[in-house]
């Protein structure tokens, strides 16, 4: 096998696995294949072919289908290398930031800021 085919069917494999990943965020919102393509301005069979990694997502359908699901952008890359690493740098600089807020010896400050946060994650 060639490097451009290696090349080829490793780009296939991401096409595939960031379809798996939209199909998912897509059903974890309760939306139908035809809502979310409405929403994108193309057919359910184009969006049909996202999900199958049929076809390669743009990056400005990315930008916009993170700002319609409200998910970050690692969401898409779930599963990929550096995807997975960065979302759990996200979660140890939040269990950090939790720690540090447990901590304050100002309960009242230490109350306000957890409210505070609480409002943010939901």
């Amino acid at each position: 096998m060639s490097g451009r085919q290696d090349i080829r069917d490793g780009l296939a494999a991401i096409d595939m696995k960031i379809g798996r990943n939209l199909r998912a965020l897509r059903q974890s919102r309760r939306m139908s294949q035809a809502e979310l393509a409405g929403i994108l301005g193309i057919t359910f069979q184009q969006m049909q072919k996202y999900e199958r990694g049929l076809n390669r997502l743009s990056a400005s359908k990315l930008y916009r289908l993170k700002s319609h699901l409200d998910v970050p952008y690692e969401d898409f890359f779930a599963g990929l290398d550096g995807a997975d690493y960065a979302r759990q740098n996200r979660n140890d600089d939040l269990s950090l930031l939790l720690k540090k807020v447990r901590g304050l010896p100002d309960l009242v400050l230490r109350d306000k800021i957890l409210r505070i946060l609480e409002v943010l994650v939901s």
